[in-house]
């Protein structure tokens, strides 16, 4: 019995590690650009689930003030290729426009027109514009918030739904005062198909959070100006 209990704990110690092994982080050395990509997308965290190359960036193009306009991939929930604009940066901090700095699609198939457009809403060429920036503290790895699930499975049944039940939250950046944007991942129990639906949350500093902080993403691609204007209506502080 005693060779029983040794044998399934160092099995699960085994499997544990295995887990861990399967997530595989950035391993460039681009952490600015990383950190622009891991506080603008919803469901990024900088790793990728068996891939042993990690997600992928590349620089595409550099303006004459500094900007930088890059392309990222990491296989998430929302799973987007996505096209990201970092305005400035230094040792410590990158700089970048909130919530419009990025165009993502399901495909790496943007149009000239598509990046144009980015450029021209992220001042691509002109000069820079501070008062229209927030800042990121560069990071290797993103630090999430210890919240009970408890708390995310209480906003599922009293703001989505009794029939939905709450699967797991992703964290995904803060503002200056410690407020959190989260994406819930839940399901419909009377559907029979199961699918995954996703809801963002806005939790503030002491956790709490109201029906007007929880919206549902229906567009994995296009989803800037939804998160937006739950961001102004919750007080957000960029």
């Amino acid at each position: 019995m005693k060779k029983i209990c040794i044998f399934f704990m160092i099995f699960s110690i085994v499997m544990t590690m295995c887990a861990c092994d399967r997530f595989h982080p950035y391993k460039g050395d681009r952490y600015d650009l990383l950190t622009v990509a891991t506080n603008s997308l919803l469901g990024c965290d900088g790793k990728i689930f068996m891939n042993s190359q990690g997600p992928t960036l590349e620089i595409i193009e550099e303006d004459d003030y500094g900007r930088v306009l890059f392309y990222y991939y990491e296989k998430s929930s929302f799973s987007a290729h996505s096209y990201i604009i970092c305005q400035k940066y230094n040792d410590e901090l990158v700089y970048y426009y909130p919530d419009y700095n990025f165009i993502s699609s399901a495909e790496n198939d943007f149009s000239n027109e598509d990046i144009n457009q980015l450029k021209i809403i992220n001042d691509w060429n002109e000069p820079l514009n501070y008062d229209q920036m927030t800042s990121s503290k560069i990071v290797k790895s993103k630090v999430s918030p210890d919240v009970s699930d408890d708390i995310f499975e209480k906003i599922t049944k009293d703001y989505i739904g009794e029939k939905y039940d709450f699967r797991y939250a992703e964290y995904c950046y803060s503002d200056k005062h410690g407020t959190s944007l989260y994406v819930l991942s839940v399901i419909n129990l009377d559907d029979s198909t199961s699918e995954t639906l996703h809801y963002v949350v806005i939790l503030s500093e002491d956790l709490s959070c109201s029906e007007g902080a929880v919206t549902k993403i229906d567009d994995y691609y296009n989803y800037q100006d939804k998160i937006a204007e739950l961001k102004f209506s919750n007080g957000w502080q960029n």
